[in-house]
């Protein structure tokens, strides 16, 4: 299994604080954005992790210099959540798990990898999406778009090409269901959040420190403190 970080994002309702720090580099308790989601992969089964960015997104490439199995992929347009999957045909070559990258999960996500495993044949899914239970979506679409992590075959990526403009997932969870696919919902583990504004930012840290001893932590906040050095030079402590 491979996988794939849309990281791409130009965090347009941020913008007083994206102009200066790439959403991926947000800094929560235990290390930045970015930080959080290669450790939720560096506990799963996959063989290399794609990162999707943009050529403005210097400060996400150089984060990720050096670290073995990790490559930034530049985005092409359309600059679309679905174009920006696209980005990725001919890199991805098995089953990948996709993370959007303004996603925060409190859970790691073996149990997505496990659901595909335990189907073999005709029974393997063309896409598992980890669904929050507790969402209320009008369709089974909507219901499986409201997610920011799922499996994907590469088989997928004919309908990607069809729907490249699209800028929702709802466009390709609809898609799939309309082909006859294979489609799973597994039940996500924790909770996720979406960080689209500051408030956003400030609520899931808030959280973070409330559940410290309960949720996924970095390699590095292991122990329950970290000090890191930020782009003000001040030492933070969590």
């Amino acid at each position: 299994m491979q996988a794939l970080i849309l990281a791409g994002g130009e965090g347009k309702r941020m913008r007083h604080v994206t102009a200066h720090v790439p959403k991926p580099l947000l800094y929560l308790p235990g290390g930045t954005l970015l930080e959080h989601q290669l450790a939720l992969l560096s506990g799963f089964p996959v063989t290399h992790v794609f990162v999707i960015t943009r050529h403005r997104h210097r400060d996400v490439i150089r984060a990720l210099r050096g670290l073995q199995s990790v490559t930034p992929v530049q985005q092409k347009p359309p600059f679309t959540l679905l174009g920006a999957l696209a980005s990725a045909e001919g890199l991805v070559t098995e089953p990948f798990l996709v993370i959007h990258g303004d996603n925060y999960f409190s859970h790691d996500l073996e149990y997505l990898a496990r659901e595909v495993d335990c189907a073999r044949g005709d029974a393997r899914p063309e896409a598992v999406f980890a669904v929050d239970e507790e969402g209320s979506h009008g369709d089974v679409a909507g219901r499986l778009a409201s997610t920011g992590c799922y499996v994907l075959s590469p088989r997928v990526f004919g309908l990607v090409r069809e729907l490249l403009d699209r800028d929702d997932l709802r466009s390709l969870t609809a898609a799939l269901l309309q082909s006859g696919a294979v489609v799973r919902a597994v039940p996500l583990r924790g909770w996720r959040a979406n960080i689209n504004e500051l408030q956003d930012l400030l609520v899931v840290s808030r959280l973070v420190l409330e559940q410290w001893s309960d949720i996924f932590h970095t390699p590095a906040a292991q122990e329950g403190y970290r000090r890191t050095t930020g782009y003000s030079g001040v030492e933070c402590p969590i």
